[in-house]
């Protein structure tokens, strides 16, 4: 896993909770470094050992955890490079679509990783199935944050299920009123 995730994990828990909590974090977590270097790769358990040890620390379920890192980071992402995900476009489904695009991407900054595969079939106007393909599946509950933190940047409500464990996602939205 590359330190971007790592620092993901860390900037939420800052932010959210306070060094003192990511200081409680480090010290619960076997591996796991006082500062993560984004474009260097880690063992996935450290990152695994993170979020076990986040979820306890911050007393959420993992899922949870996982959820709210993933709103937090796109928050961020968009904040820092609106143009990452087309986000100027104003329209949830060209966010959606962008997903995949994102992979090409990562790859040219990280080329050794193994970034995960989205497709999404829109149904109608307000409702997307999003297929989250990767050799992780538990960050399929980090998808479904970053879809909830584009939906918050966009004024869009999203009611996001979990048909599955292996991370498809029915997305139901509508504009905010």
């Amino acid at each position: 896993m590359y330190g971007i995730v790592n620092k993901a994990i860390e900037e939420f828990v800052c932010d959210r909770f306070g060094l003192e909590t990511w200081d409680a974090i480090l010290a619960r977590s076997t591996g796991a470094h006082p500062a993560f270097v984004s474009a260097l790769a880690y063992d996935d358990r450290i990152t695994f050992d993170l979020i076990a040890a986040g979820s306890d620390v911050c007393s959420m379920p993992e899922s949870r955890f996982m959820e709210d890192i993933g709103a937090h980071w796109a928050g961020a992402l968009l904040e820092r490079f609106p143009e990452t995900m087309h986000a100027g476009s104003g329209s949830f489904e060209t966010l959606l679509d962008s997903l995949e695009g994102m992979r090409g991407r990562i790859l040219l900054l990280f080329p050794d990783s193994v970034p995960p595969r989205f497709s999404v079939t829109h149904l109608r106007p307000g409702l997307s199935v999003l297929r989250y393909f990767s050799n992780r599946p538990v960050f399929a509950s980090l998808v479904h944050g970053v879809i909830r933190g584009l939906a918050r940047h966009l004024e869009l409500q999203v009611d996001v299920a979990r048909r599955d464990d292996r991370g498809e996602l029915v997305i139901r939205w509508s504009v905010e009123t």
